[in-house]
């Protein structure tokens, strides 16, 4: 199992409603068989649940036809402020 880092890479024209930037990060590790936000300030229900479905089948080392050398990009379904993130895989993290 993997781990994976979320980075939000463009938001549209109208400001993101929770407050994401360029450049913000977070990641979904995994530990011992589950899956941990970490380092994560929120987000809105709609982007979570767009990236969360990718999020897994990635940390289950499954492939996206649109994935290039282990990233993938997702977005928020708000068309106004279209944040776009990308979606990497990490080393698992065992404590």
């Amino acid at each position: 199992m993997y781990g994976v880092k979320i980075t939000v890479d463009s938001v549209g024209p109208v400001p993101c409603g929770s407050g994401l930037k360029v450049g913000d990060t977070w990641s979904i590790n995994a530990k011992n068989g589950s899956l941990v936000m970490e380092d994560f300030n929120g987000c809105c229900p709609e982007l979570l649940n767009t990236v969360l479905p990718h999020c897994l089948v990635m940390a289950l080392d499954g492939k996206m036809s649109w994935e290039i050398e282990g990233k993938s990009t997702s977005c928020c379904p708000d068309p106004n402020s279209l944040v776009v993130v990308s979606i990497e895989r990490i080393p698992e993290i065992v404590e």
